[in-house]
């Protein structure tokens, strides 16, 4: 006679397969995009075009250089730098969680259709 209690105690349950954990691959995927991402902003480079003494000027700088000099460099005190940095980590969160959406979102589920 075989207990019910100790048969399902036994039986591991079983991940949905839509859980981030049965998807590892996608998992590995968001972590190297998140990380390279944020990587990019704090050490890489864009072309920067600026005036100077009248002077069309094209260099490199650094993202991380460009976000601080605008940081510090805006008119109207501490609420406006306080909005202007709260604004750039929404946008870098932002992009983090439509990375975590779209690299874990359930195979097969279709966007919107069209008539």
């Amino acid at each position: 006679m075989t207990d019910p209690d100790v048969e399902q105690a036994s039986t591991a349950p079983e991940m949905p397969a839509n859980s981030p954990s049965a998807r590892p691959v996608a998992l590995v995927a968001f972590a190297v995009l998140s990380v390279g991402w944020v990587a990019y902003l704090l050490f890489g480079q864009v072309r920067a075009r600026f005036w100077i003494a009248g002077e069309h000027q094209i260099a490199w700088k650094s993202i991380r250089r460009i976000w601080s000099v605008q940081l510090n460099d805006l008119p109207g005190g501490a609420a406006v730098e306080w909005l202007f940095a709260t604004s750039m980590l929404v946008f870098v969160v932002g992009v983090i969680s439509g990375l975590y959406l779209l690299l874990l979102a359930p195979e097969g589920e279709a966007g919107p259709q069209e008539g």
